[in-house]
């Protein structure tokens, strides 16, 4: 298939190109191009072509898909493989491993690590009683869980939990608190075993302030 000469790639362009068009090639990155959908106008499949020092062949990489990644991004993950290209190291195996960090990173989510600390504090034996346990699991299940569960936990920040514990914080301050402390106990854990470097807890704090109870009148 022929490919066009290098150009300034746009949106506008990209979203009107149709099916089976002649390649693109982008100004801004070498040997990035843009291959056109073989059936569906507006989209396309970002490559990367290069010369690979080990194999001494011509070789190419896809890098994702048009509209799901933009023009920015597709230039940004050019950039970065063509840096590790001189570095020596191959952009198929730089590309897998960010994918497998992506991965790795969806699959770290709150409840998972939640759970995980959960059950090492059954195993260890850190609980009083059944009923200790029970409340436990129950708040997760009730104030968390439903806004947090799926999230990966390196992504959740005190804006996050503000939004959970904002409603309760004045009206059911104990258990508010009580809530807060898990989510502490859980990012802890998670800063032990690796899963991320930070805990929201005292930035949360500080946003919510000092409990203030009410009176109807």
């Amino acid at each position: 298939m022929a490919v066009q000469s290098r150009k300034r790639l746009t949106d506008s362009k990209l979203r009107n190109i149709t099916p089976n068009s002649n390649q693109l090639t982008s100004s801004s990155v070498a040997g990035l191009v843009f291959k056109p959908s073989s059936c569906t106008k507006g989209t396309g499949a970002w490559i990367l072509r290069y010369y690979d020092k080990v194999s001494k062949k011509r070789t190419k990489i896809t890098l994702g898909h048009y509209p799901k990644m933009g023009i920015a991004a597709a230039e940004e993950e050019a950039k970065f493989l063509r840096a590790a290209l001189k570095q020596g190291v191959n952009p198929k195996v730089e590309k897998q491993k960010a994918q497998d960090r992506e991965r790795q990173k969806q699959l770290n989510t709150f409840k998972s690590i939640s759970e995980e600390f959960f059950n090492k504090e059954k195993i260890m034996k850190c609980w009083k009683n059944q009923k200790s346990i029970d409340h436990w699991s129950d708040r997760m299940k009730k104030y968390i869980y439903p806004a947090l569960a799926d999230k990966p936990i390196i992504e959740i920040n005190a804006r996050d939990l503000t939004a959970i514990l904002i409603a309760i914080w004045n009206t059911k301050t104990e258990t508010a608190n009580r809530v807060l402390y898990q989510i502490k106990q859980v990012f802890n854990w998670a800063n032990l075993m690796g899963y991320c470097n930070h805990n929201p807890y005292e930035a949360t704090k500080t946003a919510l302030g000092n409990a203030k109870s009410f009176t109807s009148g």
